[in-house]
């Protein structure tokens, strides 16, 4: 009778002991799923921001080659005002205007690259996030 019941009584323990031990794993296993859930969150975020700097590093690439081939035909203009004295109006006509030019592409490249320092801004700290 007495084991029986000692029997029973430590059965009756483990099986709330157990119970307790399934419940803090079920919470446990919901918060990682959650922290999983807001950890893809912010890699799929990371990726967007990743391909905006992407898009704006191509901008000024184009931005920087549109630049140099402006610079080369700068200097093409500058060595024939030397060598042709009778067409010296016109090619510096054709100066200004690259130099015009020069000056709005260095304008949108700045611009483009503060929106870049932004990005990466907002980058760091969304990183910082992920982080903590």
């Amino acid at each position: 009778g007495k084991g029986f019941a000692v029997v029973a009584s430590e059965v009756k323990e483990l099986a709330h002991e157990t119970s307790k031990a399934t419940e803090t794993i079920t919470l446990r296993v919901a918060g990682i799923r959650a922290a999983a859930t807001k950890a893809a969150g912010e890699i799929s975020h990371i990726s967007e921001v990743i391909g905006q700097i992407n898009d704006y590093q191509a901008t000024i690439a184009g931005a920087v080659e549109e630049q140099t081939a402006t610079t080369a035909a700068m200097a093409s203009s500058a060595a024939h005002v030397a060598t042709a004295s009778e067409s010296m109006v016109s090619n510096l006509d054709e100066v200004t205007s690259a130099n015009h030019a020069t000056s709005t592409q260095l304008q949108t490249i700045v611009s483009e690259a503060q929106e870049v320092s932004g990005t990466s801004s907002r980058l760091q700290s969304v990183l910082s996030g992920f982080q903590a």
